[in-house]
């Protein structure tokens, strides 16, 4: 039966798919069916590693804990869809579920909907999320590419629809998909309202797609607000007719960087765990965890566990290192780790040919002269350098950095390949 249905929701698929493709760009076709083929396939590749090469893990562990909480929401469908609704959006439901409030109670209740009209059928669950995740990574696709020359598109494209990483990480039932669907809408709206095209819609997007990534990853959402903001200051810099130049509205800069305050200490109030005052302890508590667990792939940022804000501080360009550059290819140990070395290798190619091709000076004035690729930039570096000392493992690393990679490598590639990027007249989608 769940073949049946697998296939069934796959052929619905591919012919949707089929309508959409005559709508892009001839260029993009084949790209966009590669991307949406390697979706699928990873949605099933997935499960079968987890359960076959990694013997088990979170996305059995969420799938499972589904199976068994379904039976509760089934015996009375009124009364508990109350409960369940606030389980899945981490809040207390009430009838003393496990893990309530928190972002894996959040995976089970929504393994718990997914069972409820598809009992069990795990495959087709996952192919669900992977397709919805295929979508929501057109639209980051979509948006960003507008900061650039249409010719400069399908580096854009291939960083953020074919990165084999991204792509397998983000097809099943884990945390990682659920916050890149979130992504689409998030960065698709500050777009809008950083380049002008539609206050209302972006707002829209902004809430939707934020709302969605602070229920699974809400720690996205810092970083992510400064870059927003950078990004905007950058492209009214960019764009204004009197070509003002930083040094001559200080007060502007000032009112962007009260904005960026503000909206991290109300990030902060929303979600305590992440405030100035507890990311500190929430750090330490996770490289305690990973110092405690034991693994081939381990590392470790400091011999003990830092548990201070000055000496996290200390650490973080060494966990930016890491987010942008391991596994090295000597690390790899399985299969696993040598297609994620085989990618960061890729990574030092475009590095250097960034220093020795392109050069440091040309190199800054491109970063400087695009307002997509300083808010890029910056989301790239925050996200990187704390999630690097939060991490002790580096396949988990391989997953946990997923969010910046579309940025991170379609920087790469266009500053290492774009002989010339313009914002100018961006391609109206």
């Amino acid at each position: 039966m769940e073949v049946l249905l697998f296939i069934t929701t796959l052929a619905i698929a591919v012919m949707g798919l089929l309508s959409w493709q005559s709508k892009l760009p001839s260029w993009e076709r084949p790209w966009i069916a590669m991307s949406f083929l390697a979706h699928v396939v990873s949605s099933v590749v997935l499960i079968l590693m987890t359960k076959y090469f990694f013997g088990g893990g979170d996305l059995l562990a969420y799938h499972y804990r589904g199976l068994q909480s379904v039976a509760l929401l089934q015996s009375d469908l009124v009364t508990y869809t109350k409960p369940f609704l606030l389980y899945l959006v981490g809040k207390e439901s009430g009838i003393n579920l496990d893990f309530e409030g928190t972002s894996t109670g959040s995976m089970i209740a929504l393994s718990t909907w997914l069972n409820l009209p598809l009992p069990g059928y795990l495959y087709v669950q996952s192919l669900i999320i992977a397709l919805v995740g295929f979508f929501c990574k057109y639209l980051i696709y979509c948006s960003f590419s507008l900061f650039f020359n249409p010719k400069l598109h399908r580096y854009v494209l291939w960083a953020t629809m074919l990165l084999p990483s991204a792509v397998f990480w983000t097809s099943g039932m884990l945390k990682e998909p659920m916050a890149m669907i979130g992504m689409g809408p998030l960065v698709y709206g500050s777009i809008c309202l950083v380049l002008r095209r539609g206050y209302l819609k972006g707002i829209a997007l902004v809430l939707l797609g934020g709302g969605i990534v602070s229920i699974f990853k809400a720690y996205i959402l810092f970083p992510w607000l400064l870059a927003m903001l950078i990004g905007f200051f950058w492209q009214s810099q960019i764009s204004s007719p009197s070509k003002k130049k930083l040094i001559y509205q200080p007060v502007y800069l000032l009112l962007i960087v009260a904005m960026a305050l503000g909206g991290i200490v109300l990030l902060g109030e929303l979600f305590p765990r992440y405030s100035f005052s507890s990311i500190s302890k929430e750090i330490g508590n996770l490289q305690v965890i990973g110092q405690r667990t034991s693994g081939g792939s381990n590392y470790m940022v400091s011999s003990a566990p830092a548990r201070d804000s000055s000496t996290q501080l200390l650490m973080l360009p060494l966990g930016l290192f890491f987010s942008l550059f391991r596994p090295f290819i000597f690390e790899a140990r399985n299969a696993a780790l040598l297609l994620n070395a085989l990618e960061t290798t890729f990574f030092l190619f475009l590095w250097g040919r960034l220093l020795f091709v392109q050069g440091i000076r040309r190199t800054v004035r491109l970063i400087l002269g695009t307002p997509g690729i300083m808010g890029g930039l910056l989301f790239v570096v925050l996200f990187g350098a704390v999630v690097g000392i939060a991490t002790t493992n580096i396949g988990t690393l391989s997953r946990y950095r997923i969010p910046m990679m579309p940025f991170y490598v379609s920087i790469l590639l266009l500053l290492s390949y774009a002989p010339k990027m313009s914002s100018s007249s961006p391609n109206a989608r």
